[in-house]
């Protein structure tokens, strides 16, 4: 039986605009006696006694609540709450049918119901309380599924795979259209989808992050190379960040990869290049140095230079060039400060012992970078002016 009395009002909820769905005349009245007798603050109650009916009105009207009996004139059963739900999916469903079925009950609240009341066993209490329930479970359910879908479209929107990744197994929980088709969520492994391997990295030359970021419980980057779909090998950076349990060990972990293959082989051609500019600059029988035009620093010379100034590279690196070479005071280099163009002009190299080498020497500058520099080039003339020397003395 129903019991008609008032709950307290901590029970209520914000005004409710309410749908009945019971082809039982005598229920829907009972029901709407119960409701305006509690303590809810209830706008609207209408009664629909098919499921053809209810569909209009929820066509031409707002509903938070629908009361719903399963079993219908027109409809029966799940059948009936799959309508109500796809016509009406912003309100609280609280299903009141007439059948003790458990199956059906915990069928019904897997798929969509927030609750399940058989008629003539409950009391008004039970009712409400319900009704409040079930509302705030809507809006909970509401909630959880708005910030779901605002992280699947933020994860969708990155263009490089994002992986959730189980710390224990290694299985995919979670990924991004970006990561790969072949995802099949909760069975393939991080390692067989990125490496097309059966165990999980363990070379030197290609940790894992996951593990890392397990035994420091510290996000963890590595490089790695992974394979894409169509079997072609990618450079990338492969970040991992840990997600803890309720006892503070890392259960999962989120790991996205950035593509670094263009800048990877970007690197290699710079390499190549500066290697090639070594081989040249070494196999030059001039002397050749490289100083950086705003602070006149000396950023490289070949082994013909570092031989005539008499200093190991290492100990001419860093240097003002004034010291060795083309020695003059501070604030009047030839180029930088007096606008001097030196092509094939007679200057000097000053060695480290403090003796003085003639040489002819040009300079040229050049952009590299970004960074205007000076490269020196000079040809030691001692022989040849002590050959000019003694061709005068004789005359």
């Amino acid at each position: 039986m129903y019991d008609t009395h008032t709950i307290s009002n901590s029970a209520a909820v914000e005004q409710l605009r309410v749908l009945i769905v019971d082809d039982d005349t005598v229920d829907c009245r009972i029901l709407q006696t119960l409701l305006h007798r509690s303590s809810l603050s209830v706008d609207e109650i209408k009664c629909a006694d098919s499921l053809e009916t209810a569909t209009q009105f929820l066509d031409e009207n707002r509903f938070d609540l629908v009361l719903l009996d399963l079993n219908l004139p027109d409809s029966d059963d799940l059948n009936t709450l799959a309508a109500i739900s796809e016509n009406c999916p912003q309100a609280a469903i609280v299903v009141v049918t007439g059948e003790r079925n458990e199956k059906v009950a915990t069928e019904a609240l897997a798929k969509g119901a927030q609750d399940f009341l058989v008629k003539g066993e409950f009391s008004t209490d039970v009712l409400i309380k319900a009704i409040h329930y079930a509302c705030e479970r809507k809006k909970t359910e509401d909630r959880a599924r708005s910030q779901s879908e605002f992280l699947t479209n933020v994860l969708e929107s990155l263009t490089h795979p994002f992986y959730v990744i189980d710390a224990h197994d290694h299985t995919i929980r979670m990924a991004n259209s970006a990561a790969c088709a072949e995802v099949q969520v909760g069975e393939t492994t991080c390692y067989a989808i990125s490496h097309g391997r059966n165990t999980p990295c363990d070379e030197v030359d290609h940790p894992c992050p996951m593990e890392e970021t397990k035994r420091t419980k510290k996000p963890a980057v590595a490089e790695h190379v992974h394979y894409v779909a169509n079997g072609d090998e990618r450079d990338v950076e492969v970040h991992s960040y840990p997600i803890f349990d309720s006892s503070g060990n890392v259960s999962q972990v989120i790991e996205y990869s950035l593509d670094i293959t263009d800048r990877k082989q970007a690197e290699k051609a710079m390499r190549e290049s500066e290697r090639r500019l070594k081989t040249i600059l070494d196999s030059m029988l001039t002397g050749i140095a490289i100083v950086d035009s705003r602070t006149h620093e000396i950023v490289d010379v070949n082994p013909v230079a570092a031989q005539m100034i008499g200093l190991p590279r290492e100990e001419i690196v860093g240097k003002v060039c004034h010291e060795f070479i083309c020695p003059a005071e501070v604030g009047r280099c030839p180029i930088t400060d007096l606008g001097q163009s030196v092509d094939r002009s007679e200057r000097v190299v000053l060695r480290a012992d403090g003796t003085r080498i003639p040489v002819l020497k040009s300079v040229r500058s050049v952009t590299m970078d970004g960074q205007e520099y000076l490269i020196d080039s000079f040809v030691d003339i001692a022989d040849l002016k002590k050959a000019g020397g003694e061709s005068d003395s004789k005359h």
